[in-house]
């Protein structure tokens, strides 16, 4: 029960921030932004104590079905991040129109940083990162970093993870379809 009363609550919130973007530009009259960042939204990410029991509360409030979550090993960091690997365990689904993931760090050395240990040390649980669909992922990552943003994650050179705390509490995942 407690976790429906804060998810309920964090689903609210990203949906409401869902609308913003997709609404802002209507109300904009045509100007466009002068980000980087244009694209579509490719998923919105939880970090998670526990992937099955979000991923029954998710269910439960959604009406989904929901594959059980999968372990990835070996994920690694840039050399900003450490350059360390780390294991994750992994659920993703699709609700009213929205990918979502769902990340839980898995056990490993207590000297192993990932931005999953470090946002649930931080944060508890919650929305971790936004996907977007980019262009170009390393001008997407290189204009993030520009405005303050770290480097904390990626898989080759069309996905990078770029954490934009202090200047707003949200990671950025940038890929490429």
């Amino acid at each position: 029960d407690n976790m429906k009363a804060r998810t309920i609550p964090a689903i609210t919130g990203v949906m409401g921030f869902i609308l913003g973007v997709i609404l802002t530009p209507v109300f904009l009259a045509g100007q466009t932004p002068s980000s980087k960042i244009q694209g579509t939204l490719a998923h919105i990410a939880f970090a998670v104590h526990d992937v099955d029991k979000t991923a029954a509360a998710f269910e439960d409030i959604f009406g989904v079905e929901i594959n059980p979550g999968f372990d990835v090993k070996g994920v690694a960091f840039p050399p900003s991040y450490g350059g360390a690997t780390m294991n994750v365990r992994f659920a993703q689904f699709e609700a009213n129109g929205v990918r979502f993931e769902l990340l839980q760090p898995l056990d490993g050395p207590d000297d192993v940083r990932s931005p999953w240990k470090d946002f649930l040390e931080k944060h508890g649980e919650g929305v971790q990162h936004i996907g977007f669909y980019v262009d170009s992922t390393p001008e997407a990552r290189e204009m993030l970093i520009s405005k303050g943003g770290k480097w904390t994650q990626a898989a080759g050179p069309t996905m990078s993870y770029v954490d934009m705390d202090p200047v707003l509490p949200i990671t950025f995942e940038v890929m490429q379809e």
